[in-house]
C-alpha cells in the first residue's frame, strides 16, 4: 500500500524542516510520499484531487489515539482490506473544516494537546516511520 502524507501549508522554521526531511528521508525506503498544499482558499480543493481513490485519514485532535503497535496494525488492517493508497491529511492552523473531517474514512489523533502545526507534521511522519517499522520487524522501534 501506498502512504501519502498531505499537509496544508510546509514547515517555515529550519529546526523542523530538518527534522522533517530527515524523517522523509527514512521513510523514503518504504512506498511514502509527501505533498505540502499551499493555504488558501483552494486548498481543500487540491487536497480533494490528491486523495481521490484513497483512504482517507484526517488528522485531528478529536480523532482516535493509538499507541504505535496499533498504528502498525492498523496500517496492515487497511493494507490487508485491499486499499492500494492511503492519505494521511494534517490541515492547517485552524484545524480541517468540519466537512472534511466529517467524509474521512477514519480520524486519527496524535494527542489530546493542541500542537503547532509543523509539530503536528513532524511527529506524523515520525510515527508513520515507526509503524512501518515495526510492520518490517526493523529494530527502530522498541518497546
Amino acid at each position: 500500500m501506498k502512504i501519502q502524507i498531505i499537509s496544508v501549508g510546509e514547515p517555515k522554521k529550519h529546526y523542523y524542516k530538518e527534522a522533517i526531511e530527515e524523517q522523509l528521508k527514512r521513510l523514503g525506503t518504504y512506498a511514502v510520499t509527501y505533498h505540502a498544499v499551499k493555504d488558501n482558499k483552494h486548498s481543500y480543493d487540491k487536497i480533494h484531487a490528491l486523495v481521490e481513490k484513497s483512504y482517507v485519514v484526517a488528522m485531528d485532535e478529536g480523532g482516535k489515539q493509538m499507541a504505535s503497535r496499533q498504528l502498525a496494525r492498523f496500517l496492515e488492517d487497511i493494507e490487508m482490506r485491499g486499499e492500494g493508497q492511503m492519505s494521511i491529511v494534517i490541515g492547517p492552523a485552524d484545524g480541517h473544516p468540519a466537512a472534511f473531517v466529517q467524509d474521512a474514512d477514519y480520524v486519527l489523533a496524535l494527542s489530546k494537546l493542541t500542537l503547532p502545526h509543523e509539530m503536528a507534521l513532524l511527529f506524523t511522519t515520525e510515527a508513520i516511520y515507526r509503524a512501518l517499522s515495526i510492520r518490517n520487524n526493523h529494530p527502530y522501534h522498541r518497546d
